[in-house]
């Protein structure tokens, strides 16, 4: 009969899981479907906020100097070395630009939370 009652608790307790699981999918799969709806239709002023972000927050572009098969420097016309872009889809720049604001916004909250007149970090 124990069996049975812990069988049954692990029945329902997968269920839970499982609906959690389902739950969060779904958040997910809104989530991607407003970024795709937001790149057809907002794209370029989000766009502008980002790099508007990047420059408030000083978040450079992480670059490399580009060179030939040989190991020599690449130049462009104006002489100066070429540069390629380390991290084209911006993962890493906008993994900082969210560090960044999440710190902030802790910051603010620990702030909030400090009653009026104290002092403290």
């Amino acid at each position: 009969m124990a069996t049975t009652k812990i069988k049954a608790a692990a029945k329902t307790r997968a269920a839970e899981i499982r609906a959690q699981l389902e739950a969060a999918e779904a958040e997910a799969a809104e989530f991607d479907k407003r970024v795709k709806e937001g790149l057809k239709t907002a794209g370029e002023a989000r766009s502008q906020l980002v790099e508007e972000l990047y420059e408030l927050f000083r978040i450079e572009a992480e670059t490399k100097i580009r060179h030939d098969g040989e190991g020599n420097v690449k130049k462009t016309a104006e002489g100066r070395p070429q540069r390629y872009k380390v991290d084209p889809k911006e993962e890493d720049r906008t993994a900082k630009l969210k560090a960044k604001l999440e710190e902030l916004l802790t910051k603010a909250e620990r702030n909030a939370a400090v009653p009026q007149g104290v002092h403290g970090s």
